[in-house]
């Protein structure tokens, strides 16, 4: 999450979580993971 201004992102035990409330999809967070560990929900 270093260098990414996402108000959605934050850590809780170690990981990366991404706040559904503030969250407004633009997918970028997916985009970026170097692990591909982030998905996209579908409304």
């Amino acid at each position: 999450i270093n260098g990414i201004a996402c108000p959605s992102f934050y850590i809780e035990e170690g990981r990366v979580k991404i706040d559904a409330n503030t969250c407004v999809g633009c997918a970028l967070c997916a985009q970026i993971c170097p692990d591909n560990a982030i998905r996209p929900l579908k409304k």
